[in-house]
């Protein structure tokens, strides 16, 4: 009778510490780790940007190094997303892209399945640091009901995620100055050009996944009806954008040639480039990662508080068919700004 008793009073002395702890443990847990990487923020944005890039250098990527990983969607664009399933320690879930501000913040929806179901957010915020680093802060927030607080509170939740947190942050700035070190800087150019620039071309809004597939069906025709009218060339297929939309998908967009002056052909469109200040940037590699260029290009058009022109251009200076190798590709871009 007198263990019952004993036995009573013990559980009713851990009763009232669980409710104690419920008190007194957070019902929302979040915690940011902040890093100063040795490079600008238009070079380290798309290892944040991007969840295959992200993959590179997550503390969670080594958990399983047999880890299934799907990614769906257009990766780096809002809605993109990779899901993982692993072993007991890496667990199954899914993120999502909430948000991309070109150079400045990335925000995910976290989804876990096993070992238990949760939901959380997590944020990239990337500044200026001194001289030309960037200091990236790497957030984290999820509900915690009862008891899952009581377990994080006891169990050193924080103290755990602060160790994976440092470490992934850690390799992300290796990674970034590693391979910053290595690459060709995107150096971007500014001149003044005297006269305005001419393009002919087809204009219409697309699905950007469908972009290649229209430049393919177009320039064709547009090459065919210059040539056919006798009017001169002043450059290479080019695709001039004048919105994009990566919450819709689509784009403003022409392909288009440069002409020497300007003309008018029935059923093609005639853009002009005024005349005044631009700037560019000679991208060498495939197209689909261009958006480095596009980026190295905005960032110093926000640091220099210019503003935009009606549209950037991409002219697709190298061949592929003549240049098997695509990391030999140039592709210069070139935005009309004003200042």
């Amino acid at each position: 009778m007198k263990a019952i008793k004993i036995a009573g009073i013990l559980l009713l002395a851990l009763i009232v510490l669980v409710l104690v702890l419920n008190a007194l443990a957070p019902k929302t847990f979040e915690m940011e780790r902040s890093i100063v990487i040795d490079a600008p923020r238009e070079t380290v944005f798309p290892y944040v940007q991007y969840l295959e890039q992200q993959s590179r250098w997550s503390p969670w990527s080594r958990l399983d190094p047999n880890m299934k990983t799907t990614l769906t969607g257009i990766d780096g664009t809002v809605g993109a997303a990779s899901a993982w399933d692993g072993n007991k320690d890496a667990g199954k879930g899914s993120q999502t892209l909430s948000l991309v501000q070109p150079n400045e913040r990335v925000e995910t929806q976290l989804a876990f399945i096993k070992p238990f179901e949760s939901t959380a957010q997590a944020w990239f915020q990337l500044k200026d640091a001194e001289g030309n680093s960037t200091e990236v802060t790497w957030g984290f927030r999820s509900p915690m009901p009862f008891p899952f607080n009581v377990f994080g509170l006891i169990m050193g939740m924080e103290k755990e995620m602060d160790a994976q947190y440092t470490q992934g942050l850690a390799d992300l700035k290796a990674l970034v100055e590693k391979e910053a070190a290595a690459a060709p800087a995107l150096k971007v150019m500014e001149s003044t050009a005297a006269t305005p620039r001419y393009y002919v071309g087809i204009r219409e809004t697309v699905a950007i996944p469908q972009l290649t597939e229209r430049m393919a069906l177009h320039f064709p025709k547009i090459a065919q009806a210059l040539q056919a009218a006798g009017i001169e060339l002043d450059g290479m297929p080019s695709g001039l954008y004048f919105t994009w939309d990566e919450a819709a998908q689509t784009t403003d967009f022409a392909a288009a040639f440069p002409v020497k002056s300007k003309v008018e052909i029935k059923g093609f469109t005639t853009v002009e480039m005024p005349a005044g200040t631009r700037l560019s940037v000679d991208y060498y590699g495939p197209y689909e990662k261009i958006a480095p260029a596009h980026e190295a290009i905005d960032a110093y058009i926000q640091r220099n508080k210019w503003q935009h022109g009606a549209m950037a251009v991409e002219e697709y200076v190298t061949d592929p068919g003549m240049e098997p190798n695509p990391a030999k590709w140039l592709t210069k871009v070139t935005y009309p700004v004003s200042k």
